[in-house]
Order: structure tokens, then sequence, then C-alpha cells
């Protein structure tokens, strides 16, 4: 089942926008583990349903497919990060999930971590940029808005930190086959989004990315656009 179309089974009511549609295609192919689409980043307003897209449905729908799949989603917070936990295990709990991919049981769940019944590691753990992930590991790596907010964007110390945080707490908890995901908004270019570029155009051998860029506005029709990073290399 496309992605898409697992959005509008378990939320009945979900009518997804062009970019919606567009997005799907490329955390499908970013995940289904070929390497045609090495990892992605996607940076779009705020209230535009990226989050719900790719911190909510997109771990559900990896589930439903695969239930060993290890998942780390880090967020500015833990708050914020609990938010999208909770919100994945009430797709897995529905009865629109168990209809079409049967039920789901938990052997271990708190706001922090959870386990689905009868796998000895955990599934799925969140938590802020800051948190600690010693020991965890992913076959994917979520991260949405790590910068809270413009003054945090243009605070070199933060920026720099905020990385730092991310590459050794998370990136590095990735398997060797592991992917990134990450979406923002985008406040400076110097931003997690803009690091992991740059690292990408400097060190071929470094992670490379996909990356979509949607404007608020698209007046001149160009204001949005695809970079593809690993082609670029």
């Amino acid at each position: 089942m496309r992605l898409i179309d697992f959005a509008r089974l378990v939320k009945p009511g979900y009518e997804p926008d062009w970019y919606h549609c567009l997005l799907a295609e490329y955390l499908e192919a970013c995940t289904s583990g070929d390497g045609a689409v090495p990892n992605v980043l996607i940076s779009c307003p705020p209230g535009h349903g990226k989050t719900e897209l790719t911190a909510v449905l997109l771990p559900a729908w990896l589930l439903a497919h695969d239930r060993s799949r290890q998942l780390i989603s880090l967020a500015a917070g833990d708050s914020l990060a609990a938010i999208s936990s909770r919100a994945v295990r009430s797709i897995l709990r529905s009865s629109a999930f168990a209809d079409s991919f049967g039920p789901v049981e938990f052997d271990k769940e708190s706001e922090s971590e959870w386990q689905l019944a009868d796998l000895d590691r955990p599934t799925m753990y969140s938590a802020g940029v800051g948190g600690s992930i010693t020991g965890r590991r992913a076959d994917v790596l979520l991260f949405d808005d790590l910068i809270k907010s413009m003054a945090d964007a243009f605070s070199p110390t933060v920026r720099d930190k905020t990385f730092e945080t991310y590459r050794d707490c998370g990136e590095s908890r990735l398997s060797p086959a592991g992917v990134v995901v990450g979406i923002g908004t985008r406040w400076h270019s110097l931003d997690p989004h803009g690091t992991l570029l740059r690292r990408a155009a400097e060190d071929p051998l470094s992670k490379q990315f996909i990356y979509v860029s949607l404007a608020a506005t698209n007046d001149s029709g160009t204001d949005s656009f695809v970079l593809d990073r690993k082609s670029v290399v």
C-alpha cells in the first residue's frame, strides 16, 4: 500500500495536496532500501502538514509493512517528540490499522520509547535533540524542526550545538544501511538542513540527500525546487 493510500485509510478525511503526494513519493523511495534515493531533507513553511506526513504517518506506514523496523525520532524538545510518538501509537492501535494489517500489541511502552510484542529491541525512540540516545539503534532516523525559533537559528552557538548533538547522538545510531529523513522550516542557511547539504557537497563520502524545498509562495514558478545532492557529487 502506498503511503498516501495508507494516510487516507488510517485518517478518514485526510485530503492530500499535490505537494503531499510529491513528498510521499520521495519518502517511499528513501525508505525502500534500494538506495535510489539515499536520504531526504524537506523544508516547508509551518502549518502545511509536513510533520503529520513525515513524523507520524510515515513511521506507522513503515511498521505496517515491517514490524521489525527500528526508528529514532528527534525534535527540538522532549514534549514535541512525545506528541509525535503518541500519534504513531494511536494509529497502530486504530481499528482501521488492525483491519488491514492485523492488531498490534506492545511489550514495552513509555512516552519516549516503545517496543512491539515479540521483538527484542525497541521499535521507536523519541527524544528532544539534547536527549540521550545511548544504546539505541535505528534503521530510519527522523528529525523534525531541530531549531525551534528564528532567534535560535541566528545563534551560532545554538546552531553548532544542535548539529553536533544530531550528528553524535542521532546519526551515529544508524545501522549501516540506515537512512535519514529530516523536515523543518528554514530560518538560516546554516541550520541543520544547510549544514547537512554543505557537508554533502564538501565530502562525497558523507551522507547524500535529496532536498525538497517548498516555498510559502511560488509566484515566479522557481521558488520551490528539488536538489539531488547525490547526483551533483
